[in-house]
């Protein structure tokens, strides 16, 4: 009856030690998966004034908006200005909500080159500021 018993206890250690075995094999294949909580999300690379962008996850620089480059499907990054800042110098920076670019009393040299033999040329032009409308 000893006997009997001790290989009844020795098969069902064999048994569960076999299960053990199959079981742990199978689950050091697989590669463990980490809850989405715990994930980083994707680096989104921010772009500077007046380079591409993605108007849906806005990655321009900070102080920058993403917007419709006219008419086209076409967004880049823009600068707001405010109220007595310098504008009409660069597409890229425009006057905020409720302002508008406005020549001033002042003036300015701008020197560039503007065509193709390569020569510099400069020109006079108003200085300009945003002020409400």
């Amino acid at each position: 009856m000893k006997i009997s018993k001790a290989l009844l206890i020795l098969g069902i250690i064999a048994i569960l030690g076999a299960l053990t075995f199959v079981l742990y094999t199978s689950k050091k294949g697989t590669p463990k998966k980490e809850p989405i909580i715990n994930q980083e999300k994707p680096a989104t690379n921010k772009v500077g004034l007046w380079e591409d962008c993605d108007p849906q996850i806005n990655n321009c620089d900070s102080g920058l908006e993403c917007e419709r480059y006219g008419v086209t499907d076409i967004y880049r990054c823009i600068k707001y200005l405010k109220e007595g800042e310098e504008c009409g110098v660069s597409v890229a920076e425009v006057c905020g909500e409720g302002l508008a670019c406005v020549d001033t009393d002042k003036t300015r040299q701008r020197c560039g080159t503007f065509s193709t033999e390569g020569a510099q040329e400069c020109f006079v032009e108003p200085f300009q500021v945003c002020k409400p409308l």
